[in-house]
């Protein structure tokens, strides 16, 4: 299956499931323009498939919607992102490298040598600062309200880049907006 600018994996999941009773695995290849496209399909493809960091369905799910939805994640799931960043930059460069055997140890389905030299290197990028995620428990998301502390500036952080997007989505149109969905 051909996938173009689709922007999402779910809908490889999505296939996946339908044709679970089915002998044939279908086979994916997924062309977007954004190289951080690419990247967060692999960091869903990882944090719904890999059964040894989270035990549970129900731990992998929460995991998913987590990172899928919100800007402030949990310690529990910034940490699996950091690791996911590790073995992902481990498995891009060893892509780069031309060690095909390396590159299968983590997440064997998903075969990156077709990438451009300079998508690869991107993507290094990308999982780097998956390594530099801050931790930003519940409990520390609560007290963000009243003010104060790191989590206090990574929420500010996070409406400051919502409104930063906003901005260039809109350009002349940001300041006639009727409603704002902050």
């Amino acid at each position: 299956m051909l996938l173009l600018g689709s922007g999402d994996g779910r809908h490889i999941f999505q296939s996946i499931a339908e044709r679970s009773d089915q002998d044939v695995t279908p086979t994916f290849f997924v062309l977007e323009q954004n190289v951080c496209l690419y990247a967060r399909q692999l960091l869903f493809m990882a944090l719904l498939t890999d059964s040894d960091a989270l035990q549970t369905d129900l731990e992998r799910a929460e995991a998913f919607l987590e990172v899928y939805g919100n800007a402030v994640i949990r310690a529990r799931t910034a940490m699996r992102m950091r690791e996911i960043g590790r073995l992902l930059k481990k498995k891009t460069v060893a892509v780069q490298a031309g060690e095909g055997d390396a590159a299968a140890e983590f997440l064997p389905n998903a075969d990156l040598a077709h990438l451009k030299s300079k998508d690869l290197d991107q993507l290094v990028e990308i999982f780097e600062s998956w390594e530099r995620i801050e931790e930003i428990s519940a409990d520390d998301e609560q007290e963000a309200g009243s003010g104060g502390g790191e989590s206090g500036e990574a929420t500010v952080l996070a409406r400051q880049y919502w409104d930063f997007r906003q901005r260039q989505l809109l350009r002349d149109r940001f300041d006639v907006r009727v409603q704002r969905h902050i």
